[in-house]
This record gives C-alpha cells, sequence and structure tokens, in this order.
C-alpha cells in the first residue's frame, strides 16, 4: 500500500517518471489484498489530468493497472464456492 501511496504522491506533484509501481503489479495472484485495485484505482484517475494526457508512459502503466485489476477480480471469482441446482 506504501508504494501505491507514494505514486500518487509523485504523480500529484508531476513526476511520473518517478513511479515505480512494479513491485505491486508483480504480485502474485494469491497475495492481492482486496484493497489493492481500490487504490490502484485512485493512480488511474491521476492520469486524468491534463498533464499525463497523450503521454505514453502513462496510458502503458495504466494499461498494466487494469491488467492487474482484471486479473485479480478473475482469480477473485475462481475463488467463490461453486453452487449447486
Amino acid at each position: 500500500m506504501a508504494c501505491i501511496h507514494l505514486a500518487l504522491a509523485q504523480l500529484r506533484h508531476g513526476d511520473l517518471d518517478a513511479v515505480d509501481l512494479g513491485p505491486v503489479l508483480d504480485l502474485h495472484s494469491d497475495k492481492r489484498i482486496d484493497a489493492l485495485p481500490q487504490r490502484l484505482a485512485a493512480v488511474r484517475s491521476e492520469f486524468t489530468a491534463p498533464r499525463y494526457q497523450g503521454s505514453a508512459q502513462a496510458r502503458t502503466l495504466d494499461e498494466r493497472i487494469e491488467d492487474f485489476s482484471r486479473q485479480t477480480i478473475v482469480s477473485d471469482l475462481h475463488d467463490l464456492p461453486a453452487t449447486l441446482g
């Protein structure tokens, strides 16, 4: 979570080059807690700022976050118990 909070601060300061979410985005699905995709959504919302419009680096990071969130949701769905009938 600290890595995400740091990334948010860096983005709000305009320092996209300093953002390193690799430690979070590279987590294996069984290590992902529910709060991660929620906090990463806040990071994604920072990319709507005019300074990041058209930035290939911001777009790439946004796509990685989207993939991370999608994989987390799919993993969570597989963990649900099967229903009968």
